[in-house]
């Protein structure tokens, strides 16, 4: 049993190992959208099983980033504008009612604490400098919105709605003029939050996730147009 259980631990470390990697790949550019993922290649390159190599695939496509198609294999994956409006279109819905919903638990000490943190956070410049700096404060805040609903199904809905690989990308874009709306918008869900104002907060997650939307088309045709396909 102990041998067993120490096989079956090696695995999944051996598939995270490679899951990092082809995700900071993906992330950085290095993996281009609609680059076949050929499996023998990958497998010598890591130096691991087939079932390893698949189920790294299988995560990474679970996150966003790969799609895995019947005989044909795997690829990163190619985003078109439609999948990114729509994609926004129900994001914007959803967590406009998460957070109508986290307004109810808003009032909670460990709630406020929370709120209270990402309110300096917010207000401080660091969130400025740059767009990687302010990627690494804006997914947390998300997260822990999201979380404050409640509600697990809606939280699973809304996760599985996220662009993991426009996160990185759409950092190159995001300028000091854009991460400042962002960050006001942030405050002004936060604000509502605090005043356990439902309707309000509802209001300023929408407009917020409209704003990225068009934020995330940019960088989409800007990508396209570098590639020569306007």
């Amino acid at each position: 049993m102990v041998a067993g259980q120490a096989l079956s631990n090696k695995t999944p470390r051996t598939a995270d190992r490679v899951v990092q990697i082809l995700r900071e790949q993906i992330l950085n550019g290095y993996l281009s959208p609609g680059q076949r993922l050929v499996e023998t290649d990958l497998i010598g390159e890591f130096n691991v099983s087939r079932n390893t190599l698949r189920e790294a695939l299988s995560r990474l496509q679970s996150d966003g980033l790969v799609e895995i198609i019947h005989q044909r294999g795997a690829s990163v994956v190619r985003l078109t504008r439609e999948t990114i409006e729509e994609t926004f279109g129900i994001r914007e819905r959803l967590e406009g009612y998460a957070a109508e919903l986290a307004a109810e638990y808003s009032h909670l000490p460990e709630n406020v604490i929370w709120l209270k943190e990402q309110k300096r956070t917010w207000m401080s410049a660091h969130v400025l400098e740059d767009g990687d700096r302010h990627m690494s404060v804006n997914v947390p805040f998300h997260e822990g919105l999201i979380a404050m609903c409640g509600q697990r199904r809606l939280v699973a809905m809304i996760n599985s709605l996220q662009l993991p690989a426009f996160r990185a990308r759409g950092a190159r874009h995001f300028d000091e003029k854009h991460r400042l709306v962002s960050a006001q918008d942030h405050l002004k869900i936060i604000e509502a939050l605090l005043k356990s104002d439902a309707k309000a907060a509802g209001r300023a997650a929408e407009d917020h996730i409209r704003r990225a939307k068009r934020i995330a088309l940019t960088v989409f045709e800007q990508e396209q147009q570098n590639r020569g396909f306007n």
